[in-house]
């Protein structure tokens, strides 16, 4: 799984990105500069999997103690999507939460760590999605697990 920001790309090396806005000569990824490869964009946003509002994300550091920090990384709005077409196959899921946009693999492990909490884990970090101050109903919780348990090896920590 990555993650990039307007500010930040991870795959663990802390890259820097460039605005994410579609590629004019593709619309369906982003291009990082310094970074083999592209960074895959989502389906149309009128196609939303799921969308959740009041979401918190983190980012933690396992090799640090792995305790989520005081502050999140992001708040708002998470919308998961399907990838745009023409994506590898590998490409899972598309999330965005502010201007943090992730999305992972299917060989990508997640797992559920609370009953509101999801981890998406990478080689040097991971990124907790917190679901608890969205006040979100429990189909939504069922739906984000669901959407990660049958496109990633996913395990239910609870």
């Amino acid at each position: 799984m990555k993650f990039k920001s307007k500010t930040k790309t991870s795959t663990g090396s802390g890259q820097q990105a460039q605005d994410p806005t579609p590629s004019p000569s593709s619309p369906t990824h982003y291009r990082i500069p310094d970074e083999v490869g592209y960074f895959p964009a989502g389906s149309d946003e009128s196609n939303a999997l799921v969308t959740i509002e009041n979401v918190a994300v983190y980012q933690i550091h396992p090799q640090k103690g792995g305790d989520k920090p005081d502050e999140p990384l992001v708040t708002g709005t998470l919308t998961l999507r399907d990838p745009a077409a023409g994506t590898a196959d590998e490409v899972a899921i598309l999330g965005q939460v502010g201007d943090i946009l992730c999305y992972a693999m299917v060989d990508d492990a997640t797992a559920k760590i609370s009953d509101t909490e999801f981890t998406l884990m990478l080689p040097n970090e991971c990124i907790v999605v917190d679901l608890a101050g969205s006040g979100c109903s429990e189909d939504d919780i069922l739906r984000v697990e669901g959407l990660l348990a049958a496109r990633t090896k996913f395990h239910d920590k609870t």
